[in-house]
């Protein structure tokens, strides 16, 4: 990433770092190649011990505060239409115990490599709001609890995040993703939200997305497009083939 940008004639793209003032978040950016739009950045945090919080506190409004997936037993990535059934297996395997059992070993570990990693990378998601004319878009990623809990506790990106016509829900509606109590106290009834999920009794999946967010838009009543449903009428129109769903907002 950090060579492969490329401006149209083929020059290096520019990098920049952001914050780049000392005061921190937010700030923003306008460049040339998003003529008329101003992108407010308002995380991740620069304090490690914030990237790498994942306890989700009782002042998120879920009753009781949650803690993070379990590290205990990894269940398998693949759904079962993946799956080899056992009776198709062939009756000599191409490798003997002693080998499986270490190939077995070596999956555990990259399995288990790869779920810290996605940890860290959540921690370390940006969250942006474009703001286009009237519209502001909040973009939360994959930002977890740290990237949250600085935006909650800076009135200025807490304001930023508040004015959101249309809100991109963080992390497939995972529960650590989307503090209830932005959504209860400081966004606007009404705004709509674009949920990019897969509901599914997984275990990797965790129950998303979270009964309680759900039950806060609908309280909120502000309408939402789950990838995983088709959406009826209103704001939403459907791709006939499935491929994307259309949200036209005021800008």
């Amino acid at each position: 990433m950090l060579e492969g940008f490329r401006q149209a004639d083929g020059r290096q793209a520019k990098r920049r770092f952001l914050p780049e003032k000392k005061d921190g978040y937010p700030t923003e950016l306008v460049t040339p190649v998003l003529p008329g739009v101003v992108t407010h950045v308002l995380g991740p945090p620069r304090d490690p011990k914030f990237r790498k919080n994942r306890k989700v506190p009782s002042t998120w409004g879920f009753g009781e505060a949650l803690g993070p997936v379990s590290d205990g037993e990894m269940a398998s990535p693949f759904p079962p239409e993946w799956r080899v059934d056992p009776t198709r297996l062939p009756s000599r395997r191409p490798f003997q115990d002693r080998t499986l059992s270490t190939i077995r070993l070596f999956n555990d570990d990259l399995l288990y490599a790869a779920n810290a990693l996605e940890g860290f990378l959540n921690g370390e998601s940006l969250v942006l709001v474009l703001e286009v004319g009237r519209a502001r878009i909040l973009l939360t990623g994959d930002a977890e609890v740290g990237a949250w809990t600085t935006i909650l506790d800076n009135e200025a990106a807490l304001g930023l995040a508040a004015s959101a016509t249309l809100l991109k829900i963080g992390h497939h509606g995972s529960h650590n993703a989307t503090p209830l109590v932005f959504i209860r106290e400081h966004l606007a009834k009404s705004v709509p939200a674009l949920i990019s999920t897969q509901k599914g009794e997984q275990k990797f999946r965790n129950g998303i997305p979270f009964t309680d967010l759900i039950d806060a838009l609908d309280a909120r009543k502000m309408p939402y497009a789950r990838s995983d449903e088709r959406p009826s009428g209103g704001l939403f129109t459907p791709d006939p083939n499935g491929r994307w769903i259309d949200c036209l907002i005021s800008c």
